[in-house]
């Protein structure tokens, strides 16, 4: 819990089970960093019971250790990736078009509605995959229970029934509601930990790297559904 770099590299290599269609050495890695990932939190959780602390952490190894462990998953190792795909989309969207970061040094509350067109835009994951429990419709076809459904969050967010010009990037656009965060019982509960991550990096770095650019297009994963940067160069006048 005290290696930053190795929960970023366990996490992510988790999360990529979630692609479509990952082959089995994708998933095996994926086992093998959950379960060293819960590992680490048992860990955390068992030493939080021999020495309690005024802390969340501790009132969770107290009450349910089993469950926590798993909350610590999904806040941590779920969570973490995709929020960090996030902020590199925000870092692209400021390198790309410096107008924007000049908006938020101008206008802090403008990282607001720049946020929302950037879930909509770039979400960090394109596609969740549920199955139904019951029979169901979706788009006016039916669906029988126990098939698995393939939910396209980009294409939705290109819907032209729904946005207009849908494949202009418009942080101005009219707030609507938006699926990156999921819906109904599966609404992230990191949603807003996750916003508000990103509106302070967004003003973070409009403040404290003036005029930075992209030094290079940026490198993706190759989706399609995490299809988030890899890797971004940026260059900054200050540096």
């Amino acid at each position: 819990m005290d290696r930053p770099g190795w929960l970023a590299a366990e996490s992510a290599a988790m999360v990529r089970v979630e692609e479509l269609a990952a082959p089995p050495s994708v998933v095996r890695r994926a086992d093998a960093a959950a379960l060293a990932l819960l590992d680490a939190y048992d860990r955390a959780l068992a030493e939080r019971l021999r020495h309690p602390a005024q802390d969340l952490l501790s009132r969770w190894a107290a009450e349910d250790p089993a469950g926590a462990r798993y909350l610590l998953l999904t806040l941590f190792s779920a969570g973490v990736p995709t929020t960090a795909a996030l902020l590199a989309g925000t870092a692209l969207a400021l390198t790309a078009d410096p107008a924007l970061a000049e908006r938020i040094r101008q206008d802090p509350g403008f990282a607001g509605p720049l946020t929302d067109e950037l879930l909509r835009w770039d979400p960090p994951g394109r596609v969740v995959t549920r199955v139904t429990d019951a029979d169901t419709g979706l788009g006016g076809r039916p669906v029988p229970a126990g098939r698995v459904v393939h939910a396209l969050i980009g294409a939705a967010h290109r819907d032209p029934q729904r946005f207009a010009a849908p494949h202009v990037f418009d942080p101005d656009r009219p707030a609507q509601r938006l699926l990156a965060f999921g819906g109904g019982l599966h609404y992230c509960l990191g949603s807003h930990l996750a916003r508000a991550q990103a509106l302070a990096f967004a003003r973070a770095f409009a403040r404290e790297l003036p005029g930075a650019r992209a030094a290079a297009p940026p490198v993706r994963h190759a989706g399609p559904s995490m299809a988030d940067i890899a890797r971004l160069t940026i260059h900054s006048p200050l540096t």
